[in-house]
């Protein structure tokens, strides 16, 4: 007779009864809970079985959590309007969609109440991809997911972020995880062998430089993946500068500035993704305070064309790889590597910022020190005028000569041959064959 009745506050929190088994409300099916005396007039009554869904809790959770201790209010909106939004949202697409929703709702009702000033709560969506085991979705229901406990959670998580760009499915494969427990091992063992048995050296060479610069490389592209959540390009990119310092050590006594700093930078790169490994490598390394907290690596010199850089040597060993395949040349004695000729970069700068409907090669023809050269010029200018938007950024011919002779010793590491470099004169059948980011190579 008294209708719906509130519980005395003294009464509160009702505790819930143990799990029922039953394919329908678990709360309605308990009579210990159900059943109970009216407070107002204490006649039988039952109680409310009708329960809010969980996502009523969720959609307000991240405001909650910007003042937990607070007990006047849900939340405090100062802090809230000063934090928000949340810049990036990650989830599944079921979760994202329905979550997404909820909170979106939440965040304008509040406004319109006065709570908030901003009726939009995130900045940014991801989506993150499903993982798939043998074809199929991973799921509890299918019973085929596969527990972190078999791998570690160091490795498992190391596996997720490096199997493919965050979006997208991927397939878990006992294989597939072994690369991402190899690359922890090999990380680790790197580091421990340097600190417990190093034999290092003070003078820097030429190798040194490379390896050098490919440290501060690594650092601007991971940094850049990073930033766009681009998670498994910068594994890839740790994975290659471990696998460049393994080899620095295999061919000379590392320089010990040189070989220390690529362990450490690793260290802190890869904590993001594995926070024990790269506590322990920063940790045997002596760094300062725990690897969480340091300072991000910047890079020591300027890296704004690291990726023309890379692209240059990379190309370079492609193309060596590829004549003594062709030639069958098994063990080559010798490998020149001979830079294009000054005036074809200038030549090619020019093209390169010209309009369509510019004269182009009148222009260049123009100029007295391309007149002394002649009619290598002119078809040159010709050619590169046909293929204008397609022409690639390439280095300076100085910085070309330096890239590639700080890297030589790759070549004469992988083929054990005397490698020089050096450029062209300005005719010649050397300046004919070679061109900007694309040397001419003479093999014996």
């Amino acid at each position: 007779d008294c209708g719906p009745v509130l519980v005395p506050e003294s009464e509160l929190p009702i505790e819930l009864p143990e799990y029922v088994q039953t394919t329908g409300n678990p709360l309605a099916e308990s009579a210990a809970f159900v059943e109970t005396t009216c407070p107002e007039c204490g006649a039988p009554a039952e109680r409310e079985t009708d329960t809010m869904d969980t996502f009523v809790d969720s959609s307000w959770y991240f405001l909650r959590f910007l003042s937990p201790h607070r007990d006047d209010a849900p939340f405090d909106s100062e802090r809230a309007n000063d934090w928000l939004p949340v810049d990036v949202y990650v989830g599944g697409e079921e979760h994202a969609v329905l979550h997404l929703l909820y909170i979106r709702f939440f965040t304008r009702a509040l406004a319109d109440v006065g709570l908030l000033d901003v009726r939009e709560p995130v900045r940014q969506l991801i989506n993150q991809g499903t993982v798939l085991h043998s074809g199929e979705k991973m799921s509890k229901t299918k019973g085929n997911v596969v527990s972190p406990h078999e791998y570690g959670a160091e490795t498992t998580r190391l596996f997720v972020l490096s199997a493919a760009h965050p979006e997208q499915d991927f397939e878990w494969t006992a294989r597939s995880v072994s690369t991402a427990y190899d690359l922890q091992q090999q990380l680790f063992g790197m580091t421990q062998s340097f600190v417990e048995r190093a034999a290092v050296r003070d003078e820097r060479e030429s190798h040194d430089e490379y390896v050098a610069r490919e440290v501060d490389r690594t650092v601007a592209a991971v940094t850049d993946h990073y930033e766009r959540f681009r998670f498994h390009r910068a594994v890839s990119e740790i994975r290659t500068l471990a696998d460049l310092l393994g080899q620095y050590r295999e061919y000379d006594t590392p320089n010990e500035q040189v070989y220390r700093r690529g362990l450490r930078v690793l260290a802190r790169l890869v904590a993001p993704m594995a926070p024990f490994l790269g506590e322990e490598m920063w940790n045997l390394l002596r760094g300062d305070g725990p690897v969480t907290t340091a300072r991000w690596p910047e890079p020591e010199s300027t890296v704004d064309r690291y990726d023309v850089e890379r692209s240059l040597v990379e190309t370079l060993r492609d193309d060596v790889r590829e004549i003594c395949d062709v030639a069958g040349i098994q063990d080559p004695a010798r490998i020149e590597v001979v830079l294009a000729p000054d005036w074809k970069f200038e030549v090619r700068e020019v093209v390169r910022d010209s309009d369509d409907t510019e004269a182009v090669v009148g222009t260049i023809m123009d100029d007295e020190s391309m007149r002394a050269i002649g009619e290598p010029v002119q078809q040159y200018a010709t050619t590169l005028q046909s293929e204008r938007r397609e022409l690639q950024p390439v280095l300076s011919p100085a910085d070309e000569l330096a890239v590639l002779r700080r890297a030589a010793w790759l070549l004469g590491d992988e083929f054990d041959a005397e490698v020089t470099v050096r450029q062209a004169d300005d005719t010649g059948e050397s300046a004919t064959k070679a061109d900007p980011g694309k040397p001419a190579l003479y093999i014996e």
